[in-house]
């Protein structure tokens, strides 16, 4: 499943860059978290609560920066496990000066669900990946324009 979009914010190219690759920052907009454990400055781990219709727990999740270009790029991979489920999300984020100030974010998601979960239904899953994915975005958003 792939999902893409833009969004401009007042923050400088410097400061998104700056949240985006912080893991500590990374994980307060990742929806229904806990446990979070930063191991170094590419990689974090957590517990986050994911479900689709009648598949719902804590499934522990491994976060790594896999490229960084400065000021200008970020992918971030994750792996979900639990549930009898895998669940793989690769975010990218690309950062642009806006005319007149302010930067633009170019976002990618790509998501692969194998086991259980993968069993609901392909709609079912594909609804409830782009809500769980919009939710990261929305919360990226208010904690840029803060």
């Amino acid at each position: 499943m792939h999902y893409e979009g833009s969004f401009g914010v007042v923050s400088s190219r410097d400061a998104v860059y700056s949240f985006v690759t912080d893991p500590k920052s990374v994980a307060t907009i990742l929806p229904d978290v806990q446990d979070v454990k930063i191991i170094d400055a590419n990689s974090f781990s957590l517990k986050a609560k994911l479900g689709f219709s009648l598949v719902n727990g804590l499934m522990d999740v491994k976060c790594t920066f896999t490229e960084k270009n400065p000021y200008t790029f970020l992918r971030l991979n994750a792996t979900a496990d639990g549930l009898s489920s895998v669940v793989d999300l690769e975010s990218s984020f690309t950062l642009e000066d806006m005319q007149g100030g302010g930067t633009r974010v170019k976002w990618t998601a790509d998501a692969r669900i194998a086991g259980l979960i993968a069993r609901v239904g392909s709609r079912l899953i594909d609804s409830a990946t782009e809500r769980y994915v919009t939710r990261m975005i929305d919360a990226l958003k208010q904690k840029l324009c803060q």
